[in-house]
């Protein structure tokens, strides 16, 4: 079994460690984050400094697979291209009860956690976050550093761009194009297309 080694550990972290146990896909042996100023082992894994390790990530084995679990769009993308200039590999973390169908692409270090569902001719981006109970319909396309917040639904044939953020309960209806940098409000309904930069209020 691979080894993997998961960035960040708040609260999304505790989640993605869940999946990883309960998956199976991965043995977890290592936890980097800066509330670790010294190292400390629970349970196999060690928990350590982030800072410190990735000063020294040249010196690593480059077969253990990493996952940045931070949901922060920009934090993730900025730690996640420290990781890809020193050339690492990207784990793609399902949860046992999401539902992704056979034709759905998943680009490197993406999440789909409990109960979501991914639907036919989908194409998730790198380090894309598919949260717990999201609905991303049909051929929908998703650059990367996108998080779908919890309950929130894409319907098919929308095309959403790099750093995107779909707030929770949020619904976006078909064939929107979601431009870069946006952020969709929790609980608000999308009927038109956005550029990049904007905002959808929630109303």
């Amino acid at each position: 079994m691979e080894s993997l080694i998961i960035i960040g550990d708040g609260g999304h972290s505790k989640m993605v460690q869940n999946i990883v146990r309960e998956s199976g896909t991965y043995r977890l042996t290592e936890v980097w984050d800066d509330k670790y100023p010294e190292p400390v082992a629970r349970d196999g894994i060690l928990y350590t400094s982030l800072d410190e390790k990735l000063q020294s990530l040249t010196q690593m084995d480059s077969d253990v697979a990493f996952f940045v679990a931070i949901g922060d769009n920009e934090i993730r993308k900025k730690i996640a291209r420290t990781l890809a200039l020193a050339g690492k590999k990207f784990a793609v973390i399902v949860h046992p009860t999401a539902f992704v169908e056979a034709t759905v692409e998943i680009g490197e270090g993406s999440l789909v956690m409990a109960g979501s569902i991914v639907q036919a001719n989908t194409v998730l981006g790198k380090h894309v976050i598919v949260n717990s109970g999201a609905t991303v319909e049909h051929d929908i396309s998703v650059g990367n550093f996108v998080h779908f917040a919890p309950g929130s639904v894409v319907t098919g044939g929308c095309t959403v761009a790099d750093n995107v953020l779909i707030g929770a309960g949020s619904v976006v209806v078909p064939n929107i194009s979601i431009g870069a940098n946006v952020v969709v409000g929790a609980g608000s309904t999308l009927t038109r297309n956005l550029e990049e930069h904007s905002r959808k209020k929630t109303e």
